[in-house]
């Protein structure tokens, strides 16, 4: 700390000493020049995930220059690494109001958005960044700045379940940048979810066009991405009376079941055919966290939001409450939840898989 306040120091007697000089100004184009640098130096250390260092030539580069608006976007992301949301916020708004064009300051932005959950409003902005007619391409800094707009908005569609939309924009950034490896790494990552609809896997596809599911059905969607989590360790002794090697569905219900992610019922029946709801699911779901995910970093247990529909003494509002925290559930634009309304398909895997992403990344 003491030698980056010397530094800073140094740096400052330095411009003046600067600006004493020859006609006893620097150029504006000077400091600018000086700005861009110390600012190029921050990101490198960014990339690296060094974020002190990054800081330092950062804010060496505010220091140099307050007009400089990629040293604000610098400042903004490394809160943003820090999850200080907030004040990446105003740190991005500063740099906004000095370059409303600078393409990278706007994709902070919309991780802010994101970060916050507010996935709509960051589809919207993203999506004027792609589609603006734009005479300067140069508004684009960084080669890779148009192409993380297509990744987050792909992730944003994604979380909110529009899955048409992330295979369109999927298709399309990869039509444009056929080697981003951001890119094939997500189609990669969404391989279940582009074969769904895409006529790939026949079970997955037909659960995920359905008005409602079963059990049977939930329990398949889950296995499908989670089964490698749990090990093959429950015997026949633990199968539900109603369950069979014959069902079409054995295996998943057998490790589920067998986990207590989905618990028989008190009679020793699984009822595979009984339509699940909503206010069901957050339980599965919230079960499946604590046995993947509940001691690791960055996962949130709870939050305060309220659901004009869910009492605090609701048997589900703890498991509910994570599950928005953690942005696996987006609740609609009337704060409701509709516990009691049966689950559709494309619902329950859009919430299956957001918590696989979730853990899984983890």
């Amino acid at each position: 700390m003491i030698v980056k306040f010397f530094l800073k120091i140094f740096l400052l007697i330095m411009l003046c000493f600067l600006c004493s000089c020859s006609s006893g100004s620097v150029a504006k184009k000077d400091v600018h020049t000086l700005a861009q640098s110390e600012y190029e130096k921050g990101c490198n250390y960014l990339n690296a995930e060094q974020l002190d260092a990054a800081e330092f030539y950062f804010q060496n580069a505010a220091l140099l220059d307050s007009s400089f608006a990629p040293a604000y976007e610098g400042l903004a992301r490394i809160s943003l690494f820090r999850h200080q949301v907030n004040k990446a916020e105003f740190l991005i708004d500063k740099s906004l109001s000095l370059s409303p064009a600078w393409a990278p300051s706007l994709l902070v932005k919309a991780h802010i958005e994101i970060e916050r959950g507010n996935y709509l409003s960051a589809i919207k902005k993203l999506e004027g960044m792609i589609n603006t007619n734009r005479s300067d391409e140069s508004m684009f800094y960084r080669e890779k700045d148009l192409e993380e707009a297509y990744l987050l908005i792909i992730k944003s569609y994604l979380k909110t379940g529009q899955y048409q939309n992330v295979i369109s924009y999927l298709d399309h950034a990869l039509e444009k940048y056929p080697a981003s490896s951001y890119l094939r790494e997500t189609e990669a990552q969404l391989k279940h979810v582009i074969s769904a609809v895409n006529l790939g896997s026949d079970n997955l596809k037909n659960i995920f066009l359905k008005n409602k599911i079963t059990r049977e059905e939930t329990a398949f969607v889950i296995y499908e991405w989670f089964g490698h989590f749990f090990k093959n360790n429950t015997n026949h002794a633990d199968l539900p009376k109603d369950i069979n090697e014959k069902d079409k569905y054995f295996s998943a219900i057998r490790i589920l079941s067998g986990y207590r992610i989905m618990p028989v019922y008190p009679d020793g029946l699984f009822r595979p055919q009984k339509e699940i709801k909503r206010a069901e699911l957050v339980l599965i779901l919230h079960k499946l966290f604590g046995l993947t995910s509940a001691e690791k970093p960055g996962f949130s247990h709870g939050t305060i939001k309220s659901c004009a529909d869910v009492p605090e003494d609701a048997y589900y509002f703890e498991a509910l409450q994570t599950l928005i925290a953690n942005h696996i559930i987006v609740l609609n634009s009337d704060q409701r939840f509709y516990p009691d309304l049966w689950i559709s398909g494309l619902e329950a895997v859009s919430w299956i898989y957001n918590s696989f992403l979730l853990i899984d990344n983890r």
